[in-house]
């Protein structure tokens, strides 16, 4: 934070009032809010100077060409620090993921037309005029570029998911599909991550940001990239819409085949979602990131429409297949409940054979028992076939007097923890039970405890049963 303060003495010749860091997402970037008076700007410090250079050539050009992008205001020598005009804190995702209607309507969709405008701008006038030797990591979204999403997607996704997949045929499906790719002409600047996130608004225009990876590459690719993403969950309707308005935009600038477009816009929408479940599986089912494990249901929906608008032509065999049955995956991934003003009690019963389950709202797990301490009913001939919601195994557990014993304990410390959470306003609390197989004794404490807590006042509770494949 220092050099940040010195760079911002060397430009004003004042020292800052107050710093403030503004919490970032998933890159290494940090930024800070500068205060002097009245007026702010944006300090950030970026480790990766190659990055940083590119963002920087970007901006010149952008701004030169009245694009709407924040200034950059000055560098550090070493370029690991920079100040930028600050664009405030109003991002189109949180408009767009906090609407109370299915559809945009006009004035979101007025927002979309706007960062439409300032793309399209980007893409067929700037791209004459930067220097594409400062991209990073590569001048151009090329042969190689797919390549690297497409592993990116099956070692952090499809491996993950436990889908069974030939290894050899998906190569060669891969080297296919980047050959098939590479008719996709790559000859404009392409955003690379052209999502609401990246698009603030202020002074009610449309500013873009984040712009550091973009690159020579097909003009579908950021389109494709905001009309799939993922939180968005545009009706077909507003999609088409958006998707209309930027070749309008478009075609004031170049000639364009419009069905020869839209076939290169599905190749191009296959390749980034594919990419982005590959980030949604690094962050979220590796990383255990909840905000990511949201967005999987959604991505897995995307996948299984542009598969359909795909012609077999340019995806067919075993990738096509395997993609069908990654689709249909989509059941397998929960969403979070909509909002309630009580505490939200999440119960699962598990098998420790497996990782433990998901927590998709951020608080880390909550609470895990270990119920392979008391008698399995799995080691029983007339048992083992069963399941802890049938009556024989719940006559046999009930009676093992250490059942009752630990279902008391864990009532009075979930009583006390649920309250506190309470008390102190948070909504989501999550509580698992694990044994051996996950299907006798963490169904049966669990299933109880969840009735339990049901019989609480503003208690909302959730009941996963995960190896059974039940939810009640």
């Amino acid at each position: 934070m220092q050099e940040i303060i010195h760079l911002y003495r060397e430009l004003t010749g004042n020292t800052p009032e107050r710093i403030e860091e503004i919490p970032g997402a998933v890159s290494t970037r940090r930024y800070f809010r500068i205060y002097q008076k009245h007026e702010t700007c944006i300090g950030t410090y970026s480790p990766d100077t190659r990055e940083t250079i590119a963002f920087l050539e970007f901006s010149e050009k952008f701004s030169s060409l009245g694009i709407r992008v924040p200034a950059v205001m000055a560098v550090s020598a070493d370029r690991l620090y920079y100040l930028q005009t600050d664009l405030g804190d109003q991002r189109l995702h949180e408009m767009v993921t906090g609407r109370t209607t299915e559809a945009l309507g006009e004035k979101l969709m007025g927002y979309y037309a706007a960062a439409i405008r300032e793309l399209a701008q980007m893409q067929f006038l700037a791209h004459e005029k930067i220097d594409y030797s400062v991209c990073v990591p590569r001048e151009a979204f090329d042969r190689q570029s797919v390549l690297w999403d497409l592993n990116h997607f099956k070692y952090y996704f499809l491996k993950p998911s436990g889908l069974p997949f030939d290894e050899q045929l998906l190569e060669d499906a891969f080297q296919q599909f980047a050959d098939q790719f590479r008719r996709l002409e790559a000859t404009h600047f392409m955003f690379r991550d052209f999502q609401t996130r990246n698009i603030m608004i202020r002074e009610d225009a449309a500013w873009l940001i984040d712009f550091q990876g973009g690159r020579k590459g097909p003009v579908q690719y950021d389109l494709a990239s905001l009309v799939y993403e993922s939180k968005a969950a545009l009706t077909p309707a507003d999609r088409s819409g958006i998707i209309e308005n930027y070749i309008q935009q478009a075609t004031t600038y170049s000639h364009m085949d419009r069905d020869r477009f839209m076939d290169g816009f599905y190749l191009a929408a296959l390749i980034r979602i594919l990419q982005a479940l590959g980030a949604y599986g690094l962050r979220g089912l590796v990383e255990k990131k909840a905000v990511f494990l949201q967005s999987i249901p959604a991505g897995l929906g995307n996948l299984g429409e542009v598969l359909e608008k795909l012609p077999g032509s340019a995806i067919q065999g075993y990738f096509r297949e395997l993609l069908e049955q990654v689709a249909g995956l989509k059941d397998n991934y929960r969403t979070l409940p909509g909002a309630f003003e009580g505490i939200t009690v999440t119960v699962y019963s598990f098998s420790y054979r497996k990782p433990l389950p998901d927590d998709l709202t951020g608080n880390g797990g909550g609470f895990v028992y270990d119920c392979r301490f008391l008698t399995n009913p799995g080691r029983c001939d007339e048992l083992k076939m069963l399941d802890g919601f049938d009556e024989a195994v719940r006559r046999f557990l009930e009676e093992d007097p250490e059942v009752e014993l630990f279902l008391d304990s864990v009532k009075k410390q979930a009583g006390a923890a649920i309250k506190a959470y309470r008390e102190n306003g948070y909504r989501n609390l999550m509580f698992s039970f694990g044994c051996t197989g996950g299907k006798h004794r963490s169904v049966y404490l669990s299933h109880r405890f969840a009735a339990w807590c049901r019989s609480l006042e503003g208690v909302r509770t959730i009941e996963i049963h995960r190896e059974l494949g039940r939810e009640l």
